[in-house]
């Protein structure tokens, strides 16, 4: 544990954490890690959580920007504080880029959602344009580090590795935030997990999600229940804290298709040293509803932010 209290003071200092720290935390106690884990989470972000809803726009279709009012006043009635916009990788012409730009500035306007928007291949003028209507962030989820893309990850994202890459660095250009993320039990390593979240620190990623194979297919409701996770909760954990070491301040958000298959992991995961969750319509489908993570949050002590 003393070795824990030091490299926690030395990142409170400034320090970036680097390879051989993290095996000196693949090796060190649990309950002890987490806890560290939690002690910087608190001096970076205090007791607050972030509770994001996803307004997903499925694959092939229109912008609907009645739809998407719709949802994000739904979202603000459940306690939500930021929408993500999910375009899944839909092919965008420059009309419905304006279309996206009137949902930003209707959302912003009427219901103090701060806005992101993911999967979207767009030029860094059409970020420009967007960040103008009130985007904030973009999301482009890379799911595996560098070295496992092509093994693990090129068969079910549509972009390369290289190409997601290069969209985030558009639209920081553009003057946006940029977040990513990973894939749990998909065939990595906790290792490899480590290395893609030192890569997300890397290139200036102000959040990182955690998602379950349940994006890989797509319709979800007929095939999240298939997934028997392979990866034990402890190592669950133990990923989710080191990546808190790694990157100590910026948001570690739980997916929401973990927690429909593992609802325990919510919990366990947040005492791993994670400060948000994802919710929205896709995750009431499999029962994982708003006033049950609200509960959990309050339980614990959270403050939505």
């Amino acid at each position: 544990m003393e070795e824990l209290r030091k490299l926690e003071q030395k990142i409170f200092e400034g320090y970036q954490v680097g390879q051989g720290d993290v095996r000196f935390l693949m090796e060190a106690d649990l309950e002890h890690l987490k806890q560290a884990a939690c002690e910087i989470r608190r001096h970076y972000s205090g007791r607050e959580l972030l509770f994001c809803g996803s307004i997903v726009c499925p694959y092939g279709r229109e912008i609907d920007v009645e739809e998407i009012r719709k949802e994000g006043l739904q979202l603000v009635s459940h306690g939500a504080r930021r929408a993500d916009l999910d375009m899944r990788h839909n092919p965008l012409d420059q009309r419905q880029v304006d279309a996206l730009c009137e949902a930003c500035r209707w959302l912003t306007r009427n219901t103090g959602l701060d806005t992101s928007l993911s999967h979207a291949r767009l030029t860094q003028e059409q970020f420009c344009q967007l960040r103008q209507a009130g985007l904030k962030r973009y999301h482009e989820f890379i799911g595996v580090c560098r070295s496992r893309f092509d093994k693990l990850a090129s068969r079910f994202l549509r972009l390369s590795y290289d190409e997601k890459i290069e969209v985030l660095k558009s639209a920081k250009r553009a003057g946006l935030e940029i977040t990513s993320g990973g894939f749990v039990d998909v065939g990595e390593t906790t290792e490899e997990c480590n290395e893609l979240v030192l890569e997300s620190r890397d290139m200036g990623i102000a959040g990182l999600l955690i998602r379950s194979p349940e994006w890989i297919w797509n319709v979800p409701s007929s095939r999240l229940r298939e997934w028997n996770p392979s990866v034990p909760l402890e190592d669950f954990m133990r990923r989710m804290a080191i990546a808190r070491f790694i990157m100590p301040k910026v948001v570690l958000v739980v997916d929401w298709g973990v927690r429909a298959k593992l609802p325990e992991y919510t919990r366990r995961l947040l005492e791993s040293g994670a400060n948000g969750i994802m919710t929205g319509l896709d995750a009431e489908a499999f029962g994982v509803t708003y006033e049950d993570d609200l509960d959990i949050v309050r339980e614990m002590g959270f403050v939505i932010a």
